[in-house]
């Protein structure tokens, strides 16, 4: 079957030739299992690359395409969906296997990612970036293997285990044990409908120079869509309460402060790299402080037209204690 990738998709070999397809469920089998200590890889696998899928279908809407693939896995049925996206370059992914026995082993996805040049694998860490060697490691949202020139990342939603050999990446989908020896615990097998939900995110530069990090955090946080009735309302119909102007800087909450009526903006650097960092914020701010963790005021920052700088260290943790023009300005947001 053959179709056209959205013309927001990076072109380019963003996935190599290798013994494995890109997107390949493989389950890797383990000897004599235990429910502690070391794994033991046999050696063998289970590929779902080696069963002709029974079908594959094709839809295209207002936001992409949509490739669905159905065939056959270890007696059950293996449902992967890839999703490409007209104005977003990252790729998501959906497997899903009905009716898995079970079966001792390492269950991953398998996807061949080039190594150029002087490739370097970076692993997201609690509000930080680690490089590491080929193995096993976990990872918080994503991996990125690639240079100074580009790169591909693997997003991971909930399962952050990730093995990196040579050109060949895979995510650790789950563990399968059948066998658990002194423990009673039927439900090591996984047996089951397993779901799996990963992307994608080809990119030109460096991991730092690109948007990995806005990809995997919105991958990990989409938007939420409410419904409500017809009625007027005081704000435009495009908003933001707050933006990033300058700097690679990360909001990870707007909140009240724990004692008195300020608000509490709390971010971190997301980069590694030490940069002017710019908010914008479009809420009555009259003064903001910078702060410890515990929210006490440390020196006074100056306030623009809602716009508030500072200078910041390479994934250093950042508190804003922000007091409104009003209180009933800030109570109207705070409620």
């Amino acid at each position: 079957m053959r179709f056209s990738p959205p013309k927001n998709v990076l072109r380019g070999d963003w996935l190599a030739a290798g013994p494995y397809g890109g997107n390949e469920v493989v389950l890797q089998e383990e000897t004599n299992p235990q429910m502690e200590g070391m794994i033991h890889l046999s050696g063998n696998e289970v590929r779902a690359g080696r069963l002709r899928p029974t079908s594959i279908t094709q839809l295209s809407d207002e936001l992409g395409i949509t490739v669905r693939i159905q065939g056959p896995f270890m007696g059950g049925e293996r449902i992967q969906e890839i999703r490409l996206y007209n104005q977003i370059r990252r790729i998501d992914f959906r497997s899903e296997l009905k009716g898995f026995p079970g079966h001792d082993g390492m269950m991953t996805v398998v996807f061949p990612l080039p190594r150029r040049g002087n490739p370097q694998t970076a692993h997201e860490t609690h509000n930080a970036v680690t490089l590491r060697p080929d193995g096993i490691y976990a990872a918080h949202t994503w991996v990125d293997v690639g240079d100074s020139k580009s790169g591909t990342a693997l997003i991971n939603r909930g399962t952050g285990g990730y093995e990196i050999e040579g050109a060949t990446a895979r995510l650790i989908w789950l563990r399968s044990i059948t066998q658990h020896g002194l423990y009673q615990a039927p439900e090591a097998s996984e047996a089951g409908n397993p779901v799996i939900e990963y992307a994608l995110y080809p990119h030109s530069g460096h991991w730092s120079e690109s948007a990995v990090v806005e990809a995997a955090h919105s991958f990990n946080s989409p938007l939420r869509a409410l419904a409500t009735d017809a009625h007027e309302g005081t704000l435009p119909e495009e908003h933001s309460f707050l933006s990033i102007d300058l700097g690679g800087f990360e909001v990870t909450a707007l909140k009240k402060a724990d004692q008195g009526e300020e608000f509490i903006l709390r971010g971190h650097e997301m980069r590694g790299t030490a940069s002017r960092v710019g908010v914008q914020i479009r809420l009555p701010v009259e003064r903001a402080f910078w702060a410890d963790l515990l929210e006490r005021s440390e020196k006074e920052l100056e306030v623009q037209d809602g716009r508030i700088e500072f200078d910041c260290q390479p994934f250093q943790f950042v508190t804003l204690r922000l007091q409104m023009k009003s209180r009933s300005a800030a109570g109207a947001f705070h409620h």
